[in-house]
């Protein structure tokens, strides 16, 4: 999106934006649903889904959106309740903005500059037409240019990015394409705490009706390994399972006797359900490398393999449904006495040394605190919220060469539910939470082992103890 036609590929359609000020650009395999309300526009960008309704389409979604809420502030609050990887953009005489789905899955960047404003989900292609300049400020070159973030699966933290005046949209904010101001949506009022019975069951049935949504867009498959998430998202499929490819990938570092092959083999063995172990190989295509780097602002080229040989040419025609986002609720590892960005650096990849990554935690948290204080939201979840996240939205967006992906716990209020509970029910180690949910959807698949390790379960008796952070700094690396 920028302020003129853009001399690009003849297939891109495009579509005037408050008055023609702004001209979308849309890649022909992008999902597209744009819906007219008397003086109201709103055009989806991805997909959308609605848990309670999971027959319908996106059109449906809008309408009914539009229908029965009459300004943004109230057709934004009826979103929380769906799921989806989109960007909406909702436009009426009054207002024209864009948001994305709760945690940000579907990226936006932006421009502010003296080109005026723009938007983009792939900073080599906003480059290739806005022609940016390089951003050599507060050592951000450098460090994206690191091996301490090559190591970190390239997670990033701050808005800043790898240009000059372009940033990143980060989730629970919104851009006003009038006036280019990123505004803060949410929270609004503070997370009201509820019971672990209470929130498991709204929340399985939540997950639940995600799953048969996107079950009716498309042939599905998932990933298992031995861990708390994937265990957990196995469950939400109980009632669809039929329609699922299950599967894991044998990395070069795993063998048959690994956990991440060797439990959901046998878990899957017991019920008689196919389960497939999926070599990544060692080589790409040469074209399909080439566009892969071209288009990518922070490229790991490592997983080209994998994307190619089992994603492109294995389930291209299918959605890849993925746990990640997870870890927004699976987190709590005790009281935080003192928060420091060396310390919130160590959730995003990095060992709490590195400088740049430690700052701006420390300016992210310095932002933040009393917000999280007053609305009563632990401040690490809402950090792995709106930060953590980072890596995961660059790799959905590094597979869409390939295949489409989904998370179905990218929905606002699904996210508030679980965030609701007791934080020691959140333990990232011995998550009786999600043990809890399990137990509701598909209490069978509790008979093997989750994450078995004797040093996750010392781990996982400090956190319940909450001396996890004390202990830590005794025997650093435990």
């Amino acid at each position: 999106m920028m302020p003129y036609t853009m001399d690009g590929p003849s297939d891109w359609k495009t579509y005037g934006i408050y008055k023609e000020r702004l001209v979308l650009h849309v890649h022909p395999e992008l999902d597209m649903t744009v819906v007219e309300n008397e003086n109201r526009r709103v055009i989806l960008l991805g997909y959308i889904l609605d848990w309670q309704n999971p027959e319908f389409g996106n059109g449906d979604i809008i309408k009914m959106l539009l229908r029965e809420n009459r300004d943004f502030e109230s057709f934004l609050e009826a979103t929380f309740n769906l799921g989806g990887r989109f960007v909406l953009i909702y436009e009426d005489k009054e207002c024209c903005r864009m948001y994305h789905d709760a945690a940000g899955q579907m990226e936006v960047y932006y421009y502010k500059g003296s080109k005026g404003l723009a938007c983009g989900t792939q900073l080599p292609i906003m480059n290739r037409y806005i022609a940016l300049e390089n951003n050599m400020a507060n050592g951000v070159r450098d460090f994206y240019a690191s091996e301490a973030f090559a190591d970190a699966s390239m997670q990033w933290i701050g808005e800043d990015t790898i240009y000059n005046g372009t940033r990143k949209l980060s989730p629970n904010f919104y851009l006003d394409l009038i006036n280019g101001e990123v505004v803060r949506y949410w929270p609004v009022k503070p997370l009201r705490k509820r019971s672990i019975q209470a929130s498991s069951e709204m929340a399985c049935w939540m997950l639940k009706g995600f799953m048969n949504a996107i079950s009716r867009r498309s042939k599905l498959i998932m990933p298992i390994t031995a861990d708390w998430d994937s265990r957990l998202m196995l469950a939400a499929t109980k009632d669809i399972r039929d329609s699922v490819t299950y599967y894991t990938v044998r990395y070069p570092w795993l063998d048959d006797e690994s956990k991440d092959i060797r439990i959901p083999r046998s878990l899957f063995e017991e019920f008689g359900i196919p389960f497939k172990v999926l070599n990544p190989g060692d080589e790409a295509d040469a074209d399909f490398s080439r566009a892969f780097m071209d288009n990518t602002a922070y490229p790991i080229a490592k997983n080209i393999p994998e994307i190619y040989n089992i994603f492109y040419k294995m389930f291209n025609d299918s959605i890849n449904v993925t746990s990640q986002v997870s870890e927004t609720i699976r987190n709590y590892c005790g009281t935080i006495k003192t928060p420091n960005g060396r310390l919130f650096s160590t959730y995003i990849g990095y060992d709490g040394n590195n400088e740049y990554a430690a700052k701006m935690c420390d300016k992210w948290i310095k932002k933040n605190l009393e917000l999280a204080k007053e609305m009563n939201i632990d401040l690490l979840s809402l950090f792995i919220w709106e930060e953590g996240l980072n890596w995961e939205a660059s790799q959905r967006t590094q597979a869409d060469i390939a295949i489409e992906e989904y998370s179905p716990f990218s929905c606002r209020n699904l996210l508030e539910m679980m965030l609701s509970v007791n934080d020691s029910y959140r333990n990232k180690y011995n998550c009786i939470l999600y043990r809890r949910m399990i137990e509701i959807m598909w209490p069978e698949i509790l008979y093997e082992p989750i994450d078995p390790s004797l040093k996750g379960s010392l781990k996982g008796v400090l956190v319940s103890m909450d001396m996890f952070y004390s202990v830590k700094k005794i025997f650093k690396g435990l």
